[in-house]
């Protein structure tokens, strides 16, 4: 039992520190609005300008919506939170579109 007591100890230790920053280790949360046809859209087809005829790359921008507290996953925690908004960019005019706005 003597031998078996530090490992207990030891392992208690490590499961309230998981638990821990489970909660508070995260200091950010991103909000992401894609559907499955978007997503698809967005990463397996190739896109190309509407004015200058060039390819498009793929951009994403992070958006500060503030600070608070979040439920994700049932586990409440204090974060800053972001939305991640995904675009196509020409680098030569530089016009930014949506997926929706290449396949109207």
């Amino acid at each position: 039992m003597g031998q078996l007591l530090p490992i207990l100890i030891l392992v208690a230790i490590i499961i309230i520190a998981g638990l821990l920053l489970a909660r508070f280790g995260n200091s950010r949360h991103y909000e992401i609005e894609l559907t499955f046809k978007q997503l698809k859209d967005y990463f397996l087809k190739k896109h190309y300008c509407m004015s200058c005829n060039n390819k498009l790359k793929r951009r994403a921008k992070e958006e500060y919506k503030g600070e608070g507290w979040s439920d994700i996953m049932n586990t409440f925690s204090y974060a800053k939170k972001y939305k991640r908004i995904y675009d196509l960019h020409c680098s030569i005019c530089g016009r930014s579109y949506q997926s929706e706005q290449l396949n109207s």
